[in-house]
This record gives structure tokens, sequence and C-alpha cells, in this order.
């Protein structure tokens, strides 16, 4: 079991967020087309329905935007929740998905921010 520190968390979650929006400003660069996910998103963003992370969920299945197999690393494990393990309070696994979430709340809370600052809406 490798151990994970907060620090490297939060840059695993931030390296994510680049791909997710990296992901988004692809789908919004393209115009018409037959893509039904593009078009909801350009139509959602259109009308201002778009305003953080979760209004994502509503056009599409945004936990799947970016490339989270290169920031997961599965069999790591956060030095907070190390402690529960080794007290058997928590497994591994559950440990481990503790941490994979941390990655992934970094990720979304950078994204959510982006989007209500306007990222959706660069050119």
């Amino acid at each position: 079991m490798r151990t994970m520190s907060k620090t490297e968390i939060r840059r695993r979650g931030l390296q994510h967020a680049e791909t997710i929006k990296r992901d988004l400003r692809v789908m919004m660069a393209k115009r018409g087309g037959g893509d039904r996910i593009v078009n909801k998103l350009h139509v959602a963003v259109l009308r201002e329905k778009v305003n953080g992370f979760s209004d994502l969920h509503d056009v599409m299945d945004a936990n799947m935007l970016g490339d989270v197999n290169d920031v997961l690393d599965i069999n790591a494990v956060s030095e907070e929740y190390r402690g529960f393990v080794t007290t058997n309070e928590w497994t591994e696994d559950e440990a481990r998905t503790q941490t994979w979430c941390d990655v992934l709340n970094v990720a979304q809370t950078e994204v959510d921010h982006w989007i209500k600052i306007g990222g959706l809406r660069e050119p």
C-alpha cells in the first residue's frame, strides 16, 4: 500500500481538472455536426443552464470527462486514511476508494470554479 500526501492528492486533482477542461474546450470548439452531447452542451451553455460542474450532469456523464486513469494511483492510500487501515476501521479498498474520491473532488471543485468564471464561454 503506497501512501499519498495531501499535496500529491491536490496535484493529481488539479492535473485531472486540466484534462476535464481540455475535453470541454474541445467540445465547445465543435460547431454543428451530429454529436448529440456536443449539441446539448452548446444549447445548455447558450441558455445559461451550465453554471457549475454539477450542471454538466444534465447534459452528459460529466464524471467520464478527462483522463482519470492517468492521475489515479489504484494502489495509493492517503496519509490521512492509512491509520484507519492500521486500526482495522477500514479495509485497504475503502481507504483507496476514499483517496480516489479526494482526488476527484479536487478536480471537480477546480472545474466548477472555472465554469463559474466563464471558462466554457472562452473562445
